[in-house]
């Protein structure tokens, strides 16, 4: 009787468990909408707050679009939630600069916060969410516009 106990115990701790394990899935639905920047760096450098905060990203079911005064970005992306974190691939459709440059990176939804770590032209994202002197990585910090 013991034994049944502890299976039953067991089967209850492991249900709990893979309930949680979805309620914490990213969803990239909460994704979408428009986003301003609160920060931004690349290579360890931090960008230039009021530079950044010019423009704003627009987040549908298939596009990043970022915009400021003079440019325009359209970046066509695909998430691949089963990874932890989430991994992003993104690429550039629409840019001054011509399109079909392609970046991997890594994405973090928390409430109106969305981080998005990547390597520009790089074929492996981030493993964490920071740059470093050196490296190639951008981090781009965005809070949902109200």
């Amino acid at each position: 009787m013991n034994w049944l106990k502890s299976v039953g115990c067991f089967a209850l701790v492991v249900a709990f468990a893979s309930v949680r394990a979805d309620e914490k899935k990213f969803d990239a639905e909460k994704m979408l909408g428009k986003w301003t920047y609160t920060a931004g760096e690349k290579a360890g450098v931090k960008s230039d707050l009021e530079l950044i905060q010019k423009g704003t990203v627009t987040i549908t079911k298939d596009t990043i679009t970022l915009q400021d005064d003079s440019n325009k970005f359209v970046i066509k992306y695909k998430i691949d939630a089963s990874k932890n974190p989430p991994v992003i691939d993104m690429e550039i459709t629409e840019s001054p600069f011509g399109a079909g440059a392609k970046a991997v990176g890594i994405v973090s939804l928390n409430g109106d916060e969305l981080k998005i770590c990547y390597n520009p032209m790089g074929e492996t994202p981030p493993e964490k969410f920071e740059t470093k002197e050196g490296s190639s990585a951008n981090m781009f910090v965005l809070k949902r516009a109200k």
